[in-house]
């Protein structure tokens, strides 16, 4: 199975809040390896902008420490699977977690 993560970073580990950062890392897994990391500056913010951006860009998971409940419904509109509450930590680590059935989420740190 193909993959492509797309993680908000700051700094070079998943960033405190979904719809604010200004960069995400794609991470492309294909047969459970990852083949390619890229980072992408995020589109202007405007409602819904996001998750159609990463649609676009054939995103099927999407790791997130703090993420709003809207955003999480759009991205399931778009059968993009929504990870929350996830350890500061860099992308390529919280994905080899995720294919080893090691990562585990937590809370969702944002209130809207």
């Amino acid at each position: 199975m193909n993959y492509i993560f797309a993680i908000p970073i700051k700094e070079g580990l998943i960033s405190d809040h979904f719809g604010r950062t200004r960069e995400f890392c794609f991470v492309t897994v294909v047969d459970r390896k990852i083949t390619e990391m890229e980072n992408h500056i995020n589109p202007i913010h405007e409602y819904a902008m996001i998750p159609k951006w990463l649609h676009e860009n054939n995103v099927t998971h999407i790791f997130a420490n703090g993420i709003g409940q809207k955003a999480i419904e759009i991205l399931n509109t778009y059968n993009i699977e929504v990870l929350w509450g996830l350890p500061a930590d860099k992308p390529e680590h919280l994905v080899k977690a995720y294919l080893d059935s090691q990562l585990t989420p937590g809370l969702n740190l944002c209130d809207h």
